[in-house]
């Protein structure tokens, strides 16, 4: 079986303040053998120059995975 994948970031809905401008929408598309998953990512307000902390670790019960096998588990035939 030749399975296809493909991912497609699509960037909308541009906000600018000062030197920056940033999209407040996000939409991506992941097809994966026959069959299409779209996420949409919407940012309805944006601060700008404002500092924050985002904690990145992850639980050592996690296991990483390869974007294929998420692909599968996501799309289930």
């Amino acid at each position: 079986v030749d399975e296809k994948f493909s991912m497609n970031w699509n960037y909308s809905n541009f906000i600018s303040q000062g030197n920056y401008t940033l999209p407040s929408q996000i939409v991506i598309t992941l097809k994966y053998d026959k069959t299409d998953v779209t996420l949409i990512v919407k940012a309805p307000r944006i601060d700008f120059d404002r500092e924050i902390a985002i904690d990145k670790s992850l639980p050592s019960r996690y296991d990483e995975v390869t974007l294929e096998q998420l692909m599968k588990t996501l799309i289930r035939k």
